[in-house]
């Protein structure tokens, strides 16, 4: 028995984390507020991966995504109510399996960028669920409009725009 516990592996520690190492129950301040990591998810669009951590503050629920594990290009998403841009955008879509080419949020215009087909791995694990993503672009290019459509009348929609590691400090490990 003493033998097992001397000889036995020790995990490895993670005393020193950034963005990409994050993992649920992980903390992170971004924007002055101090952020749980509760997920960390993966999506899978036909062999491109994305990775994605849900963070929470004491307000506040975003969402970090890393489009590209080369590159270090995240985005930060919150979730909007799908009231808040024109239901028939939603009808267009069930109708026609297509997204409209312009859509109005907030006094703004975003374009259809692109349509992408893949899969969601709730906490990276298990079998993934099908999603279409319809990805559009402001008119000033500093924000973008996602709508999310799981089946064929279920739909979610994001608005997120461009961050940097830089703006995310006091990384600190959760227990382990």
């Amino acid at each position: 028995m003493f033998f097992k516990k001397f000889f036995k592996k020790k995990k490895e520690s993670r005393i020193s984390i950034g963005l990409t190492d994050l993992m649920p129950g992980d903390m992170v301040d971004f924007d002055m507020k101090t952020w749980e990591v509760t997920a960390r998810h993966k999506y899978d669009w036909e062999g491109d991966i994305t990775l994605e951590w849900q963070i929470k503050s004491s307000d506040d629920m975003l969402f970090i995504a890393l489009e590209d594990s080369e590159s270090s290009e995240f985005s930060m998403s919150r979730k909007i109510s799908n009231s808040e841009i024109d239901n028939s955008v939603f009808k267009y879509i069930s109708e026609n399996d297509d997204a409209p080419q312009t859509i109005r949020y907030n006094n703004d215009e975003f374009s259809l960028d692109e349509i992408s087909s893949g899969y969601f791995y709730e906490n990276s694990e298990g079998e993934g669920a099908p999603l279409i993503s319809y990805d559009y672009t402001s008119s000033s290019g500093e924000n973008f409009l996602s709508i999310e459509q799981w089946g064929e009348k279920s739909f979610e929609v994001f608005i997120s725009n461009e961050v940097f590691e830089y703006q995310f400090t006091n990384f600190l490990p959760g227990s382990e």
